[in-house]
This record gives C-alpha cells, sequence and structure tokens, in this order.
C-alpha cells in the first residue's frame, strides 16, 4: 500500500534562511564576505563533501583575475556594507548560475552548504531574499552599464593573458569588424570558435 505525502514545493516558499538573523555568523574582520582563499585541494574524512566541486575553478578565475575587486570598484550600490559588499552578491549569483542554478531560490542550497560557504572563504552566503533586494538596487541603466563594464574589462584581463597567436587572431578580428559593437563581437566569437575556445 502506498502512502502518499504532499510536499510543499520549495520554490513556493519564500521564508528566508531557517537560521535566526541574530545567530547567523559575522565576519570578524572588515571587507567582503567572501574572501576566495588559495585553495589546497584535499580530501577529509571529517569534512563536508559537496557535489558543487566545480566551483574551484570559477573561485580561482575570480581570484586570479580579481573580479571581487573590480566589481566593488565599479558598483557602489550600498552605502553601508553590513556585512556584504557588492561583489559578494554579484559573486553569489554568478556562483548560483555556474553550480546549474535557475531561481534565486537556488541560492539558498549554496546558502546551507559548508563545503561550498569554505570553498570561497565565507561564514555566510546571501540568502535569496537579500539577493533579490541587492538585484533591485539596480534602479538606473548606469548602474547596469558600471557592471557591464567590469565584464569587459575582465574579459580584456583574460585576453591578454592568451598566447601571441590567439591575441594577433583578436586584433584581426577587430580591425574587420567595421567599427559596429555588434560586429566586433561576432568577430571575436569567430576568432574564439577558430582557436578552439
Amino acid at each position: 500500500m502506498k502512502v502518499s505525502i504532499a510536499f510543499e514545493r520549495a520554490s513556493h516558499v519564500n521564508s528566508g534562511t531557517s537560521v535566526d538573523p541574530e545567530q547567523l555568523p559575522w565576519p570578524k574582520t572588515q571587507g567582503r564576505v567572501m574572501r576566495h582563499p588559495l585553495l589546497h585541494v584535499e580530501s577529509d574524512p571529517r569534512g563536508e563533501i559537496t557535489h558543487y566541486g566545480g566551483l574551484i575553478l570559477a573561485q580561482q578565475f575570480v581570484r586570479r583575475f580579481g573580479v571581487a575587486e573590480r566589481v566593488d570598484n565599479a558598483l557602489t550600490l550600498f552605502k553601508r556594507h553590513a556585512p556584504y559588499h557588492e561583489s559578494d552578491h554579484v559573486l553569489a549569483l554568478a556562483y548560483t548560475l555556474y553550480a546549474d542554478g535557475t531561481c534565486l531560490e537556488d541560492q539558498a542550497v549554496l546558502q546551507g552548504s559548508e563545503a561550498v560557504r569554505r570553498l570561497v572563504g565565507a561564514c555566510r552566503i546571501p540568502d535569496p531574499t537579500t539577493a533579490g533586494d541587492f538585484l533591485r538596487r539596480f534602479r538606473t541603466v548606469p548602474d547596469i552599464e558600471r557592471l557591464s563594464g567590469v565584464t569587459d574589462e575582465v574579459q580584456e584581463a583574460v585576453w591578454s593573458k592568451l598566447t601571441r597567436k590567439i591575441r594577433r587572431r583578436q586584433k584581426k578580428a577587430r580591425v574587420g569588424a567595421g567599427g559596429s559593437r555588434r560586429a566586433h563581437q561576432a568577430a571575436l566569437r569567430s576568432a574564439e570558435r577558430r582557436s578552439g575556445f
């Protein structure tokens, strides 16, 4: 005999974190909550295991190209950082997308994982409701353009790290692009496909 149990779908529940806000840990020092430490991966039989191990690649990318610093320098959406900086929110959303999240509520999965918090060097990750509040702070087009500018800066930094041969292809793509941004982006995508990226 089957017993049916009615489950509430998590996407319809907007209760925030299950931990009382007074009991959430706060960073011991000033600055970003996500510290992005230099990692040395090893197996620990006592530690929590996560299937989001691929976040190590994203975390190393963020660390290598100084993405957190670039975001904090470009965006000033907060008057006071209590405790999150703009980069903490942007990167938490990026990590959620990287971990195959499809909505803000999926950020709660990363928030609840001790292994993920250790991976990004954070004592806590923003709650999905806090992430929604952060996104609503983008009120003007220049705010979005500044964040887009950070993306462009990081892309340029990545291009500068590529080999000389690939950079020559990029320059050829820029010269042949005809000047418009759309044509420039199409030429870059074409160069990336030819180089195998």
